[in-house]
């Protein structure tokens, strides 16, 4: 419209320019004529008619009348122009500071999630911390246990020769050797997860706020153009503002870039929380297989411990009765010795007795009669008495040996029992009295 009505005025004024500078060239037209000297006295000055007078009066009003019409026009499309040029600058100006504002609102609005974002990071690096020195505590106390499992092995190690046996307390140890250390190598691994995690919560937060640092000074770029006038004091021209600048993104690239920083975010947040998932998990699962292993060897400690105080009784109890015997055996020796003794007595008797008859019946006196039958027979029966009493003693000291050797086996095997039970009860138990909580185990103390 401006550029049409720039052109109307322009060829306008360019047709009374025209008829202006034509009449000088027909006053020399004009001037040029040669008139009839019997018309024109030599001595006149006149040069025209009066018909050409009056005409070149009326096209000088003509011209007057024209150029004031022009003028009027010019001003008239003048001010329309102006108005126009105006209105169109205004509406220009106030359409863009309505796409400055909705481009302030869009940033801000960027700038809020990229806030929210960071936030929620913040927060999850926190909790992530937490949960990571929750782990280096639980591994921390996990050497409780392994020190009490290596501790009762080291004891048991040191069981006499005959209880060196491959028990039930044993195998649960052993079992829990194993299970401690894979728990290790596990809670190992997912603090070396944990960290990498931590790394990466830490890099795409520094991401999300230098967005955030660029959102904003664009924010506040865009702000301070939102708000400039025509009256503004900071104002001025800049000579090629308009040229394209070369590393310029495009509004898609733009909201893809923020939004692609967004959803690296989310996605390194959710890994984040999936691992701190995990690793509850773990301790939980690492905290009840621990319990239920202290508990299988504290039952077996139990089982065992009341299979050896049982056996103990019992050895008690049979050395009880070997002692029992054992006296009785001396007892009964004694007697047999005293009763040996107390035959030699009857037998010395009997022996005189023979002997008188023998030596001093005079000849046909000397008889072999029932008395003498009576007295060799006695002889001989106090000699198998004497004999018999002489294989029960021999029997009963053999008895009292044997009696000897077991009251020693006995008593020895009592010891070992004793000191097996000692290190088994006073000892692993009362070490493994001090097992870690479930609580502690799982990092909370």
């Amino acid at each position: 419209m401006e550029d049409s009505c720039s052109d109307q005025q322009n060829c306008e004024n360019t047709s009374i320019l025209d008829d202006v500078q034509r009449k000088p060239r027909q006053k020399n037209f004009l001037e040029g004529v040669k008139y009839n000297s019997s018309i024109v006295n030599q001595y006149s000055i006149t040069r025209f008619t009066p018909s050409e007078w009056h005409k070149r009066n009326e096209e000088l009003l003509d011209l007057s009348q024209r150029v004031s019409q022009l003028s009027v026009k010019n001003h008239q499309n003048a001010k329309t122009c102006m108005a126009t040029n105006f209105q169109k600058t205004n509406k220009a100006q106030q359409d863009n500071t309505t796409r400055l504002s909705s481009r302030c609102h869009e940033i801000f609005t960027w700038q809020t999630n990229l806030e929210h974002a960071i936030q929620a990071q913040v927060d999850e690096i926190a909790l992530l911390e937490e949960e990571r020195h929750r782990l280096k505590k639980a591994m921390a106390i996990l050497k409780i246990p392994e020190s009490i499992n290596s501790e009762c092995l080291t004891r048991r190690c040191a069981r006499p020769d005959s209880e060196l046996i491959r028990d039930g307390p044993e195998e649960e140890l052993l079992r829990e050797t194993i299970l401690i250390n894979d728990i290790r190598k596990t809670l190992e691994v997912t603090l070396e997860n944990i960290e990498i995690q931590q790394s990466e919560n830490r890099a795409i937060k520094h991401k999300l706020e230098y967005h955030w640092s660029c959102k904003k000074e664009s924010y506040a770029t865009d702000s301070v153009n939102r708000s400039l006038e025509n009256a503004s004091g900071s104002i001025q021209f800049k000579p090629g503002a308009t040229q394209s600048v070369a590393d310029q993104s495009t509004e898609e690239f733009w909201n893809h870039f923020t939004q692609e920083a967004l959803d690296e975010s989310e996605s390194i947040r959710q890994k984040s929380i999936k691992l701190r998932g995990t690793l509850q998990e773990i301790l939980v699962t690492a905290t009840r297989n621990l319990r239920n292993q202290a508990d299988n060897v504290e039952q077996m400690f139990q089982s065992r411990i009341a299979s050896m105080e049982e056996v103990r009784t019992m050895l008690e109890n049979d050395l009880s009765n070997v002692l029992q015997k054992l006296a009785d055996t001396e007892s009964l020796i004694s007697d047999l010795k005293d009763a040996i003794r107390n035959i030699d007595f009857p037998m010395k008797v009997a022996q005189t007795r023979i002997n008188n008859r023998n030596l001093y019946r005079p000849q046909v006196e000397n008889c072999y009669d029932r008395s003498q039958v009576g007295l060799i027979n006695e002889v001989g029966s106090l000699q198998k008495s004497v004999s018999s009493l002489k294989d029960s003693l021999k029997e009963a000291e053999e008895t009292q040996k044997q009696l000897m050797v077991t009251r020693t086996a006995l008593e020895v095997e009592i010891t070992l029992k004793r000191r097996t039970i000692n290190i088994d009860k006073d000892r692993c138990q009362h070490i493994r009295s001090y097992f870690p909580s479930a609580t502690a185990l799982s990092g909370y103390i």
